[in-house]
């Protein structure tokens, strides 16, 4: 009876069209290093998981359950369709080729299933993400995934969010106008191109 009420889940989120637009990211997180996505079964959190395999080397695992779950239903996206994965397998990692190089878990202490953190033993870097607004799941997986300029605008419009830039006042300064001293340090862990600059966040619109 849970296979058949994820499968109707399932169902439902097809007919959005996503399953298509992700399917070439998930076939290639299922082959190489990636990051694991670990979401609850809900339609509009799912949806999101499939848009980032479709900009990141990311595979994508759903769970129907609640933080008191012990035996937690689980699908895997293989690309093409949903595998379900008994608790064993996802505890030995048999369900994924390649390695994890992170596990993203989204949800609270409430949502998620605590036997499915405690079962985890091939990877060491776990990060927790305790909501499932999307607005604020998209600004807290920039952290990990370093969204593009154009990916930003692409992700606002795609869920009707508003996006504000974090830089415009910095690049309203004239350097020229400034002591070099003032001027606000550059970060040196990456090189920023075109394009790669993290210009926003993502906020919800006000209803008119």
């Amino acid at each position: 009876m849970k296979c058949r009420n994820f499968g109707i889940l399932v169902l439902g989120i097809v007919g959005l069209g996503l399953a298509m637009d992700a399917a070439w990211g998930a076939r290639a997180a299922l082959k190489n290093e990636t990051t694991l996505l670990l979401v609850p079964a809900r339609p509009r959190v799912v949806q999101l998981a499939f848009d980032m395999a479709a900009l990141r080397p990311v595979a994508v695992v759903a769970w129907h359950g609640t933080a008191r779950t012990a035996e937690p239903v689980l699908h895997v996206w293989s690309g093409a369709d949903w595998q379900y994965i008994s608790l064993p397998d996802f505890a030995d990692k048999t369900f994924l080729a390649g390695n994890i190089s992170k596990v993203i878990v989204i949800g609270d202490d409430r949502t998620v299933p605590a036997v499915l953190l405690d079962n985890m033993p091939w990877c060491a870097e776990v990060e927790r993400l305790e909501t499932i607004n999307v607005a604020d799941l998209i600004n807290d997986l920039d952290r990990s995934l370093k969204f593009r300029e154009g990916e930003w605008k692409w992700l606002a419009d795609r869920y009707d969010l508003t996006l504000k830039d974090l830089n415009a006042e910095r690049r309203s300064k004239n350097p020229y106008d400034i002591p070099r001293s003032k001027l606000p340090l550059e970060k040196r862990e990456y090189k920023q191109e075109k394009g790669d600059l993290p210009p926003a966040e993502l906020i919800e619109k006000k209803l008119q």
